[in-house]
C-alpha cells in the first residue's frame, strides 16, 4: 500500500468539494506528475492537502518563528486508476475532520509518503490515516533550531 498527498487547488480554484462529490481526484498539472499518478494503485490511501505557513496561534512554542503547515482536508482510498496519468477514482471519507500537521510538509502537488525512508513519513501517515496525534517535540528540536539559526 502507498500513501499519497495531493493538491486540489488548480486554476479554477479549490476542487476538493467537486472531487468528493464526483468520487475522483484529478491531476491539475496536465503535463507533470503523470508518472506518479499512473503509479497509484487500487487500495492506496490518498489525502487532499493544502500547505501554508503560520506564526501565531500554534499548539506549541514556535519561539516566534514561522512554521510550515499542511492541512489534511480529506482522506480516501483509490478504487480505480484510469492509467492516463490524469485521474483516479476515490472513495472519499466524507466524515473526515480536517487536521493540521506541522513541520514535515509536502509542497509538491503530488507526493508519496515513503514510510520506508524514515520516522517522519511514518508519523505523518499515522497522523493522517490512523488519527494519531502529532508529537511536536520530535520535530521542534530540529526544525525550530534550524529556522532560528
Amino acid at each position: 500500500m502507498q500513501y499519497w498527498f495531493v493538491d486540489a487547488l488548480w486554476d479554477e480554484g479549490d476542487q476538493t468539494e467537486r472531487f468528493m462529490q464526483d468520487g475522483i481526484w484529478r491531476n491539475g498539472c496536465h503535463d507533470r506528475f503523470t508518472n506518479q499518478v499512473q503509479s497509484m494503485r487500487e487500495g492506496d490511501c490518498i489525502a487532499i492537502k493544502a500547505c501554508f505557513t503560520r506564526k501565531h496561534g500554534l499548539p506549541f512554542d514556535n519561539k516566534g518563528q514561522t512554521v510550515s503547515v499542511m492541512r489534511i482536508k480529506v482522506i480516501g482510498t483509490v478504487i480505480c486508476n484510469h492509467g492516463d496519468g490524469c485521474a483516479v477514482d476515490v472513495a472519499w471519507n466524507a466524515g473526515f475532520t480536517p487536521r493540521d500537521w506541522f513541520f514535515y510538509t509536502y509542497r509538491s502537488p503530488v507526493s508519496r509518503a515513503r514510510i520506508e525512508d524514515g520516522m517522519q513519513a511514518k508519523r505523518l501517515v499515522a497522523f493522517t490515516f490512523a488519527a494519531a496525534q502529532q508529537d511536536y517535540a520530535a520535530f521542534m528540536v530540529h526544525q525550530i533550531d534550524e529556522i532560528a539559526s
